[in-house]
């Protein structure tokens, strides 16, 4: 019964889900206005025109300190930029199919991976999860013969989980 609730909450929200998507892209559009005036005005300064390598041993040289910086900045690093390719998902998918396509708690998962994976490790993680999810599905589907709603953070977190056991640095 529960995932009736669910399809027909779904149903019922699609004729309103590309407004309401428009209005958080509006939320969301200053701090991305924000981030790209920042990396313009940084581009070319000592801050920004290092490879990573290199600003790793730069801050390595300082000491411990600046090692815990270093994981914090790459964890923030990662964080941000999983949220960012979530919302993509939510308000690309959300326009193309005209119903909400990723949930903002699918999001939050996806940017807490980040946070402890990095990007590429979220890249391969987002994408293992979509293949599983689909896998999921398709056996749910011919199995028992009934369309039901999966949500996806569950198969993020199976995601996770493979890419972590099978991930070599």
């Amino acid at each position: 019964p529960s995932d009736t609730e669910i399809m027909d909450e779904i149903e019922a929200e699609s004729d309103h889900s590309r407004s309401r998507i428009l209005k958080d892209f509006a939320w969301l559009l200053p701090a991305v206005l924000v981030g790209l005036a920042l990396l313009v005005g940084f581009r070319g300064t000592r801050y920004i025109d290092v490879d990573w390598p290199t600003l790793t041993d730069r801050l390595a040289q300082y000491g411990g300190g600046t090692v815990h910086g270093f994981g914090m900045a790459h964890a923030l690093t990662g964080l941000i930029l999983a949220a960012a390719l979530g919302w993509s998902v939510r308000i690309l998918g959300t326009l193309a199919f005209g119903k909400e396509a990723f949930g903002s708690g699918d999001i939050y998962i996806l940017a807490a991976i980040g946070a402890v994976g990095g990007l590429w490790f979220t890249v391969f993680t987002f994408f293992l999860a979509a293949l599983l999810a689909l896998i999921g599905v398709l056996a749910t589907t011919l199995l028992r013969k009934q369309t039901r709603a999966i949500p996806f953070g569950p198969w993020l977190a199976l995601g996770a989980f493979v890419t972590l056991w099978a991930y070599e640095r």
